[in-house]
């Protein structure tokens, strides 16, 4: 059933910033009793311990991007999001090869 729940909700996921996850890996969890979507990092390297974003369910802007844009920025560079924003494509390696 979680599969197909999360079958519906990518038809609605249209921001480019998904393009920096995992969008075949993402799962729907608890988190302390709370329910999330999690968005692992598409990254090679994550720099967060979680390894992703979670995008809680029961709040108001649960559609909201802001949280996964501000992942991209650290996990990718914000060169690289503003150029998936602006239509280009990001490069295949994340911005920790430095």
């Amino acid at each position: 059933m979680c599969v197909q729940l999360i079958d519906a909700f990518k038809k609605t996921w249209h921001s480019a910033v998904y393009s920096f996850f995992k969008l075949d890996a993402v799962t729907v969890q608890y988190h302390d009793g709370r329910l999330v979507h999690f968005f692992p990092c598409g990254a090679r390297k994550c720099k967060l311990s979680v390894g992703g974003v979670r995008r809680f369910q029961d709040s108001k802007d649960k559609s909201s991007t802001a949280n996964l844009k501000h992942h991209a920025f650290g996990c990718w560079g914000k060169e690289a999001v503003e150029l998936a924003f602006s239509g280009g494509k990001a490069q295949a390696s994340s911005g920790n090869d430095t």
